[in-house]
């Protein structure tokens, strides 16, 4: 992996640690999702800081990309488990046509 791409990764990571931020706050989302969420964002910072070895900033870099890829995998599973199936129409309050 290039030393250049270190510095860049920041860019990569802003629009995907914006989305996870809004799941953390947002109350009405699983907790779940949120818990995995907050665990993955600390999970990120905490190896940018923790780990000072030049050697080793590929595989943090890598280690914190797969960390928000799998929080982001959780939000979805989350999302798509919240939208409501179809209901049939009479209980969405509309009457069927009468058939003669």
């Amino acid at each position: 992996m290039s030393i250049w791409f270190t510095p860049y990764h920041a860019i990569v990571l802003l629009p995907a640690n914006l989305l996870l931020l809004t799941v953390a706050l947002d109350k009405a989302c699983e907790p779940r999702a949120r818990h995995v969420v907050v665990a993955a964002l600390v999970g990120c910072q905490a190896l940018q800081y923790l780990v000072g070895q030049w050697e080793l900033r590929g595989a943090t870099s890598l280690v914190g990309f797969a960390l928000v890829v799998l929080a982001l995998g959780v939000v979805r599973r989350a999302r798509q488990s919240r939208v409501e199936q179809p209901q049939p129409m009479e209980l969405a309050g509309m009457e069927l046509p009468e058939r003669g």
